[in-house]
């Protein structure tokens, strides 16, 4: 059925004419259910080779069917349901027809109307003036729709009240035309109330900052200060910037630190008047009426031996620091103090001279007082000194051996000075030994020997200046059996001074006066010891051999005094025995011994008197010898001994060498046992100028030597 009735459709077509869709007849050939194939026909109006059958959406238009190509012509060309589709161009309104759109109107169009625009850039679609690219000009809108109205083309105007034609920059507009009168271009007015204050106005003094800088009158108004004590110089606290001399009481110069003192200003001269004249902070500081004065650079209460510094006041009265730069040295000594807070300051001194020595790094000052106890260096080379002068500071011997002792190799820097030295018993060397005799009985025999009443010197060479070594009584030789086969025997070696294994030793201003020991009341040098005492006094001292010294060893004297010493044996002044002593500007005078009042020379002993008296002798020659003895003298005096000038195997030396027998003249002397007198020799004396000629043994004052203890370079003392 469906075969035949394609076929009569087909037939129609071919032979009549007119067929639906034109001239044109497609033929469609497709299968029918039966699986025959079928050929159809259909007719395309248009020519575009598609009919309505093919998808031709209109076919009386050969310019739409499915493969048409879609044009802006207001048809469904491709016959895809749309029409223009991609076609169309996006086109903007323009109102004021300045070619410019106006992007919030738009429409899609093939070909729009006229009033309309490819282009929506037009920033104001009212104003034909405005589009992008126009001109700019001042007519309040954005011509050139760069967001900017009129830019270029305004300046600003500042609010000139004041008519000083610079404007108040805090009112401000913007205009394309001069506002008028009022408005300036220029700014700068910080105070447009004031026609004469604006930026570099000129600065008149009138109290107002004119030019602006925020300094008012600058560089017109001066600083003036209240000079309440008129000296010429005001008180920095109260100065005043003005313009206007403000007058009396006041002045155009500070720097016055106290203006109730007319004497102190900056700059001022310092005195001294506690006042700080020159403002420096400091009262009195190199004051130009200072006056030099003992350093005391380390504030201990002790000046330095050598530094001196400019100062209103005294420092200190002392030269006695021996390390200005330590407040610890010198260590203090005080017997007064309280020993619980002691600390070797001069505020909490040590009590005892022993305490200062052991903490003492180079000296130790012991205060005026008496001090009982026995001291030894114990090796330590350090200065112990007074501060007050022997008269002042006593040592008392505890009564048990030396006072002092220096036994441990102490050297010149171990000094005592200013001390006086009493009560001392010395040190005590036993030795006992025993004995057996044929019946097998025991006997012991012992030594007592007793050295150095007042100061011991073993393998030490101390320094022992301004001493008064006074007092000091050893045991006097003795002999006892204490049973028939014990015996002991006591022996004892200068009451005042005991030196054994001691060279170079110093010792000068010394006094040693009324001491007592059995050999050497006064001083005793064993054969191991050779020094010099200068400047020495030997004063009524006593022993049973060399009252005033005994030299076993090597003793000289330079500018000394051997006065009234007694000896029951010999030497009264001095005993050299085997030993050395050489004596330069001495005076012996009143001594007294059985043998040689002034001194006694035994066992190969040499004494050796230069520009030295010897006169008085109350007992003895002035000078005894025994035949071993050697015995020379040079510009010397040997005057009024009681056993004549010389004894024994000596002879006397008068007329030969300078030397003179001749009565002294001295200043004041009596032979009374007190120390009053005046050994000078006066005016007139035979002992004036008759010592050594040469110069360089010249008196202080440059004349001839003067025999006797006050001649010769050092007889100033």
């Amino acid at each position: 059925m469906t075969r035949s009735l394609t076929a009569l459709l087909a037939l129609s077509c071919v032979f009549v004419v007119g067929c639906p869709g034109g001239d044109t007849v497609d033929k469609d050939v497709a299968k029918d259910d039966t699986g025959e194939t079928a050929v159809t026909d259909c007719v395309e109006e248009d020519g575009d080779g598609f009919c309505v059958s093919d998808g031709d959406c209109d076919d009386n238009n050969p310019a739409v069917n499915p493969d048409a190509e879609e044009i802006c012509d207001g048809n469904d060309n491709n016959c895809n349901g749309e029409i223009d589709e991609n076609g169309e161009t996006l086109y903007f309104e323009d109102a004021d027809n300045d070619g410019f759109g106006d992007r919030n109107a738009s429409v899609m169009a093939c070909d729009p109307e006229s009033g309309w625009v490819a282009n929506g850039d037009d920033c104001d679609d009212d104003e034909s003036s405005v589009y992008p690219g126009a001109d700019e000009v001042c007519d309040g809108l954005d011509n050139d729709c760069n967001g900017i109205i009129d830019d270029e083309m305004t300046s600003t105007y500042y609010r000139d009240a004041d008519g000083d034609g610079y404007g108040d920059p805090g009112w401000a507009i913007d205009s394309c035309s001069d506002p008028g009168a009022g408005w300036v271009t220029t700014p700068g007015d910080f105070d447009d109330e004031d026609p004469a204050s604006h930026t570099g106005a000129i600065e008149i003094c009138d109290g107002i900052d004119n030019d602006g800088n925020g300094v008012v009158d600058d560089g017109l108004s001066s600083t003036w200060y209240p000079d309440a004590d008129s000296d010429g110089y005001g008180d920095d606290s109260g100065g005043v910037a003005t313009c206007v001399d403000p007058g009396a009481g006041w002045i155009g110069v500070g720097g016055d630190c106290d203006d109730s003192e007319a004497l102190a200003w900056t700059g001022a001269s310092e005195y001294c008047d506690d006042v700080d004249n020159d403002c420096n902070g400091l009262i009195d500081d190199d004051a130009l009426d200072a006056t030099a004065q003992i350093a005391d650079d380390d504030g201990d209460g002790f000046g330095s031996a050598t530094a001196t510094t400019f100062a209103c006041d005294v420092l200190v009265t002392n030269t006695m620091d021996c390390d200005d730069s330590n407040a610890r040295e010198p260590q203090v000594v005080d017997d007064s103090a309280t020993a619980s807070s002691a600390d070797g300051s001069l505020t909490n001194p040590w009590t005892t001279v022993q305490e200062g020595i052991d903490t003492a790094r180079i000296c130790v000052a012991v205060l005026a007082g008496t001090y009982t106890e026995d001291i030894d260096f114990g090796g330590s080379d350090i200065a112990v000194f007074s501060t007050d002068g022997w008269a002042a500071t006593v040592l008392v011997g505890s009564g048990t051996s030396s006072i002092v002792t220096f036994q441990s190799g102490e050297t010149n820097g171990a000094e005592l000075d200013g001390f006086t030295i009493q009560g001392g018993v010395g040190t005590m060397d036993s030795v006992t030994s025993t004995t057996s005799d044929s019946s097998g009985t025991i006997s012991t025999s012992t030594i007592n020997s007793y050295y150095g009443g007042g100061i011991l010197v073993d393998n030490a060479a101390p320094t022992l200046s301004n001493l008064y070594v006074t007092g000091n009584v050893l045991p006097a030789y003795s002999y006892t059996e204490p049973s028939s086969t014990s015996s002991v025997w006591e022996y004892s070696y200068g009451g005042g001074l005991f030196a054994t294994r001691s060279t170079g030793m110093v010792v000068n201003a010394v006094t040693f006066e009324g001491n007592w020991a059995d050999t050497g009341g006064g001083v005793y040098a064993s054969d191991s010891a050779s020094f010099e005492a200068t400047s020495t006094r030997f004063l009524f001292n006593g022993a049973s051999y060399g009252g005033g010294y005994v030299a076993a060893g090597t003793l000289d004297l330079t500018n000394a005094i051997l006065q009234e010493n007694e000896a029951s044996y010999w030497g009264g002044g001095a005993w050299v025995d085997g030993g050395s002593s050489t004596l330069w500007n001495v005076t012996a005078v009143a001594n007294g011994s059985a043998m040689g009042g002034g001194a006694a020379v035994t066992d190969y002993g040499s004494l050796y008197l230069y520009s030295s008296v010897v006169s008085d002798s109350s007992s003895g020659e002035g000078v005894y010898g025994d035949s071993s003895a050697t015995f020379s003298a040079e510009f010397s005096d040997l005057y009024g001994n009681a056993g004549g000038g010389v004894g024994g195997s000596l002879v006397d030396p008068a007329g030969t060498s300078g030397n003179i027998a001749s009565a002294p003249m001295y200043t004041t002397w009596d032979a009374d046992a007190t120390d009053d007198d005046d050994l000078n020799p006066v005016a007139g004396s035979p002992l004036i100028n008759a010592g050594n000629p040469s110069a360089a043994y010249n008196d202080t004052d440059g004349s001839v030597n003067d025999i006797g203890a006050y001649g010769g370079p050092g007889g100033g003392w």
